[in-house]
């Protein structure tokens, strides 16, 4: 979750950027064992080169190692949420015509061992809707060309096909379309991280 630390709605947002994320363990193991378990966070850029590091509660660090928080999770049926918060500076935006995403990686350790590992993708935008106006994408007026789209792939059946689904986005994209309305049912996940990569606006 990212937002630009700025006061004025209508202005382009500033330089600095807050990341908050939220990271929910679970423990599986049997019994009362207590797991200690080393959390590593590292932003990358697409090319993996490191971003910033979580030095603080809000800090920006330049590329380099990241160090590691540690967590004591008890064994429960609910996760035990571990939240950090980290500052970027003038972060690359995601735009329609430039879907520039980042890459978040958290790897969880339990001593030496690694336990399990996330790798979430997300990007930088600014978003402003102005009922005199319109819509502003990074203090850029953008016309939104929409097509509404069922989940359903015709002869395909409901079932989600990201093939298919690449293909209805190029075909889409060949009109000039820039933002898809979903109906009538929740998407599928892979539709929203395809449209991320591809620059669709999505409207659920």
């Amino acid at each position: 979750n990212a937002k630009p630390l700025s006061l004025d709605e209508k202005a382009v947002p500033c330089n600095e950027w807050l990341i908050d994320t939220r990271i929910e363990l679970i423990n599986e193991n049997s019994g009362d064992d207590i797991a200690d378990c080393m959390i590593k966070n590292v932003i990358e850029q697409p090319d993996g080169t490191p971003v910033c590091s979580f030095e603080g509660f809000v800090s920006a660090a330049p590329a380099g190692l990241v160090p590691y928080e540690k967590v004591s999770v008890a064994p429960a049926e609910y996760a035990t949420v571990f939240n950090k918060c980290v500052s970027v500076v003038g972060p690359h935006l995601w735009d329609t015509f430039d879907p520039y995403l980042y890459k978040l990686k958290t790897f969880v350790f339990k001593g030496s061992e690694l336990m399990d590992t996330v790798e979430t993708c997300f990007g930088f935008r600014h978003l402003r809707l102005d009922p005199a106006e319109g819509f502003f994408l990074n203090g850029r007026h953008v016309k939104l060309n929409g097509a509404c789209m069922h989940h359903d792939l015709g002869a395909l059946g409901a079932a989600f096909n990201l093939k298919a689904l690449e293909r209805q986005f190029k075909s889409l994209r060949s009109m000039g379309i820039n933002a898809v309305r979903t109906s009538h049912n929740p998407p599928a996940l892979p539709l929203l991280k395809h449209a991320d990569k591809t620059g669709m606006l999505i409207d659920t």
